[in-house]
């Protein structure tokens, strides 16, 4: 059990993001307009509190990407200088790239697939506690993203590496020497010894695909809040 602190330094910290702002606005109007349930102080701590926990994964992803970029490109480097009459061997890079790039992968998959979460909880908790909808549906950002004609492979392919290497495995990495000089970074989900079977690797490039839909999910599970709220409003009385 921790101990309690007494004396403390608490660091501040105001997100620079404005995702969320137009959810409070479309939920402070119904509120004001008599369409949605007051706000009660812990149901808008409640809602204030998963509001930042999605802004901070906004702010601090970033970070995360900057590194990775910053690792690959080291790695891209050192793999152009390489012996390559040693190819045969696995490669064992100079500098203290793998680690730090390995624990980044890790810590992208796991805060997108935690913001998403948040997203949904969020998503679910204002429909049916403040706005008091019916119907809203428990797999809310696969519903909005299939509502808007959006491509959900992405979020699959999302929960399959999260779900592997939180419970079964660890990821890994190769490079990919088809076209070069230009190289493309493989993660694997198992100590693999060649890559003739996709299924055991992705593509740094898929990562990208998931941050886009990320960042398009969590556009349209406040798009959603903001359409309901003014769907009450055209039919109050």
């Amino acid at each position: 059990m921790s101990r309690t602190c007494a004396k403390f330094l608490h660091i501040h910290y105001e997100s620079r993001n404005t995702w969320g702002y137009p959810l409070w606005n479309a939920i402070n109007a119904a509120v004001s307009r008599g369409d949605a349930t007051a706000l009660s102080d812990q149901l808008k701590r409640e809602i204030g509190d998963l509001v930042l926990a999605v802004s901070v994964r906004l702010d601090y992803l970033p970070s995360i990407i900057d590194r990775i970029n910053g690792s690959v490109k080291l790695l891209y480097e050192e793999v152009k200088q390489r012996d390559k009459a040693a190819d045969r061997y696995a490669y064992e890079p100079k500098s203290d790239v793998k680690f730090p790039l390995l624990v980044d992968i890790n810590s992208f998959l796991f805060e997108i697939y935690s913001g998403l979460e948040i997203a949904e909880a969020l998503g679910k908790k204002v429909l049916r506690r403040v706005l008091r909808r019916r119907g809203v549906e428990e797999s809310l950002v696969e519903a909005v993203l299939t509502a808007r004609g959006a491509s959900a492979e992405w979020l699959k392919k999302l929960e399959e590496w999260r779900h592997h290497f939180t419970h079964g495995g660890t990821p890994w990495i190769a490079v990919c020497l088809d076209q070069e000089p230009a190289y493309d970074l493989l993660v694997m989900k198992s100590n693999v010894h060649d890559f003739d079977d996709a299924e055991t690797f992705f593509r740094l490039s898929e990562l990208n695909e998931v941050l886009k839909g990320f960042m398009e999910a969590l556009r349209l599970v406040q798009q959603r809040i903001v359409d309901e709220a003014a769907a009450l409003a055209r039919v109050s009385p």
